[in-house]
């Protein structure tokens, strides 16, 4: 009886593991840096959308 207990824990478990890994995914996949908040790519992204930003607002302002 106690093992079938623990076998339904463990398998509860993997399954509420593999719904967390596939919402994160879902969620990351919107993300076109893949989640990661620390590289080197995407602080290239985050200074290339600034600057994008900067020619808009100064376009605007020139005109």
């Amino acid at each position: 009886m106690v093992q079938y207990i623990i076998v339904g824990i463990v398998l509860a478990l993997s399954v509420a593991y593999a719904i967390r890994m596939l919402i994160r995914t879902i969620k990351v996949s919107r993300n076109a840096c893949g989640g990661c908040k620390g590289c080197a790519i995407r602080e290239q992204m985050m200074r290339k959308r600034s600057m994008q930003a900067q020619k808009k607002v100064n376009s605007y302002c020139n005109s």
